[in-house]
């Protein structure tokens, strides 16, 4: 995965080798315009041959630089296109990671919905007080004995403090118990 850094490095390089390029071509320029303008001075061989070797050189120096810098192009066309592709594919499996870690959670909450009836599952009638009766997954107490008969405020406060409350028996299962 290519960084910031280096794609920042290679257009540095790019911004450079154009503008050694451009210094370049200005150079020749201003070169061509100098020589031109000495109209009293004559040029001996010597002076025109290394003039010549300069501009040659020069236009090689261009030449490479200008090739440098397509090079480059391309290189940082590349990288870039191919951090697009890795920024993509980061986005994609980030999503993907978040959708899993959600599926999690809601799984997660419902085994730990579905703990909670465990206990009453494997221990059956034991999850209610004694002398009370399970059905329908509800506990209900019924005396047996007339003597444990008491008024209606008196068999509430006994639920109560049973953490239940009394009932309106509705259903015939409820009234058969």
């Amino acid at each position: 995965m290519f960084s910031v850094r280096s794609v920042r490095h290679y257009r540095l390089t790019a911004v450079s080798l154009l503008l050694l390029a451009a210094v370049l071509l200005i150079l020749n320029i201003g070169l061509g315009v100098h020589y031109n303008k000495l109209t009293d001075t004559y040029f001996t061989l010597d002076d025109t041959e290394r003039i010549s070797k300069e501009l040659i050189d020069l236009q090689d120096t261009y030449k490479t630089a200008v090739e440098r810098m397509k090079s480059t192009k391309k290189r940082l066309n590349s990288n870039i296109s191919h951090q697009k592709l890795t920024s993509w594919e980061l986005e994609h499996q980030t999503k993907r990671s978040n959708d899993y870690k959600s599926h999690i959670d809601k799984i997660t909450k419902e085994i730990i919905t579905m703990r909670s009836y465990l206990p009453m599952l494997s221990d059956g009638c034991k999850h209610c007080p004694p002398g009370w009766i399970l059905m329908n997954s509800v506990c209900y107490y019924f005396p047996l004995k007339s003597s444990e008969m008491k008024t209606w405020k008196e068999s509430r406060d006994f639920c109560q403090l049973q953490g239940g409350d009394l009932i309106i028996i509705d259903s015939r299962d409820e009234e058969v118990c």
